[in-house]
């Protein structure tokens, strides 16, 4: 049993070594990919919790960081390991996505905000009709036993009259 576990941990020691040996060259090659992925998602984040205007203001940071990257490899700055040079084209696409990205998610906040507050003032349209609805039904309850106070004492006089008229 100690030489199976000597074993495993040699085999796990072989493939953690190949990971950090070739870690670099896959962070390397993925950063742009990686960037995308990061700034996208914080548009979304941001436009998540800042409303529509956090959703346009990343974009606009992430349109910037992207340039900033892509002028940073384009000039020899950044060397990326085994990728193909970044052109004017990628940095172009990247900002209309983030920029589509940015946008639609202002449409959609601004769609959602514009149906919460509809929904709010449906929900106070229903309060208030409820309201007059219950100050209907009492108003009702006194007509009702005003009414039948009333049929009370008239049947009490035709009574008095039916046992005066038998004596």
């Amino acid at each position: 049993r100690p030489r199976l576990a000597l074993e495993v941990v040699a085999a796990a020691r072989r493939r953690w070594s190949w990971l950090l040996e070739n870690m670099d060259r896959t962070v390397a090659q993925s950063l742009d990919e990686l960037a995308a992925i990061g700034l996208a998602g914080a548009i979304i984040i941001a436009g998540l919790f800042l409303g529509s205007r956090g959703a346009i203001i990343t974009s606009i940071i992430a349109v910037l960081i992207m340039t900033a990257m892509g002028a940073a490899e384009m000039t020899g700055i950044f060397k990326p390991v085994a990728m193909e040079k970044t052109s004017l084209d990628d940095i172009a696409i990247s900002a209309i996505i983030f920029i589509v990205i940015g946008f639609s998610l202002r449409t959609t906040l601004n769609r959602l905000k514009n149906v919460a507050n509809k929904a709010r003032e449906n929900e106070i349209a229903q309060i208030t009709t409820n309201r007059e609805l219950v100050q209907l039904k009492n108003s009702l309850e006194a007509r009702v036993d005003e009414r039948t106070r009333e049929l009370e004492k008239r049947a009490s006089q035709l009574e008095a009259i039916s046992r005066v008229s038998r004596s």
